[in-house]
């Protein structure tokens, strides 16, 4: 078997490891690999919050996001999101009007919260595989954000993990509130985003 067979096999052996190669790139392993947009599946995807409140917890949801990743063959070099707090709500119905207020998130004046990497890198960190570095606006602030991933394929999809600790404070959300109501403790994201891997565009690598 020739070296170049080899290499054929290989890669499709990983390709079947990874439930996932496109028959119609199978050049881009030998050549000049593709840029992919991929845009999320809404139903399953989902941002969970957990809220630290004066002895209590609560939760909450995210219901309306948008998000897109830029592959670069099948590695992830640009994601970014948009959140619609108005699409905010709670276990607590007082809790969802209070977190909408003019005190705390103010959605009638920063109605999305957004984030935009700079940097993707691999970085193994227990169950994470990736490290993203980029900028968050929340409440009309840019704030630098750093965070671990846990990046997968499988069953056709793109499936990533995530969990950040924010501090509303950083963003200028008044801190006598933040500390009477949250006992200045930060809130939680849970994060799991799924994107088909069906490009919505393929281009040539610039």
């Amino acid at each position: 078997m020739s070296r170049l067979e080899h290499v054929l096999v290989l890669t499709l052996l990983l390709a079947m490891a990874c439930d996932y190669f496109p028959l119609d790139k199978l050049g881009a392993a030998f050549g000049e690999p593709t840029v992919q947009t991929l845009t999320l599946d809404p139903k399953t995807s989902h941002i969970e919050i957990s809220i630290l409140k004066v002895a209590s917890e609560h939760t909450a949801r995210v219901e309306r996001f948008d998000a897109t990743i830029e592959l670069l063959g099948l590695n992830l070099r640009r994601f970014e999101t948009t959140v619609h707090l108005s699409s905010l709500v709670t276990d607590n119905d007082t809790l969802t009007q209070d977190l909408w207020s003019a005190e705390l998130l103010d959605i009638e004046r920063f109605p999305t919260a957004s984030f935009e990497s700079t940097s993707v890198q691999e970085k193994l960190n227990g169950t994470a595989t990736h490290e993203l570095l980029g900028e968050m606006l929340f409440h009309g602030v840019s704030q630098e954000l750093r965070f671990p991933a846990r990046l997968k394929i499988q069953d056709r999809r793109l499936i990533g993990d995530v969990a950040i600790e924010l501090d509303p404070r950083d963003f200028g959300i008044d801190s006598q509130i933040i500390d009477a109501e949250l006992e200045g403790q930060p809130i939680t994201l849970t994060i799991h985003l799924e994107f088909p891997l069906t490009p919505s565009t393929t281009e040539k690598t610039p």
